[in-house]
């Protein structure tokens, strides 16, 4: 029932089973479609699961919990973008996209955290906690850390869509 229905998929560290008691971190990834499977991807998959086994088995990289959201198709520049910008389908000077993104992280917080967090064996508050997240998801995810740092404390932005709305990235960084 996330968000009317959203796919959300879930990655467990190996040896999650083998260890009843231990807790892990989350990362929860934006775009969630891309993560896993490259039949479900709309931009190349990326292969988190491969790549965290390998780096987990060889102790690269602590054991974690990866939950990959998927985006809301034509909803994700709404979701992902915590300013209005101008709507790139409308004609010059048209309407304006986007801006919703502090109702999609509530949902987030409120919602899927809990059931993740009732559901699976994490490890609690924000020095456990990541989003991850490119282009406007990359947005979304700077967005994140600075607007509930109670909650994110690990952030993945790969190429930030800091572009958009233009100034309001750099405005939200100088008002902290």
């Amino acid at each position: 029932g996330f968000l009317g229905g959203r796919r959300v998929w879930v990655w467990l560290p190996p040896g999650y089973d083998a260890a009843p008691e231990r807790r892990y971190p989350v990362l929860y990834v934006l775009d969630g479609q891309n993560a896993f499977d490259a039949a479900l991807s709309f931009a190349g998959e990326w292969e988190i699961d491969e790549s965290l086994a390998r780096l987990v088995e060889s102790g690269e990289v602590e054991p974690l919990i990866v939950v990959a959201v998927a985006n809301g198709g034509e909803l994700r520049t709404a979701e992902y973008t915590p300013w209005p910008g101008p709507d790139p389908s409308a004609p010059a000077g048209g309407r304006s996209a986007g801006g919703h993104a502090a109702t999609h992280l509530a949902a987030i917080v409120t919602d899927l955290m809990p059931a993740v967090a009732a559901a699976y064996r994490v490890e609690p508050g924000p020095g456990h906690t990541g989003l991850c997240g490119s282009s406007f998801g990359g947005l979304m995810a700077l967005y994140a850390a600075w607007a509930r740092p109670d909650v994110f404390g690990r952030l993945a932005s790969f190429s930030p869509s800091l572009g958009w709305a233009g100034a309001g990235p750099l405005a939200m960084v100088a008002a902290r």
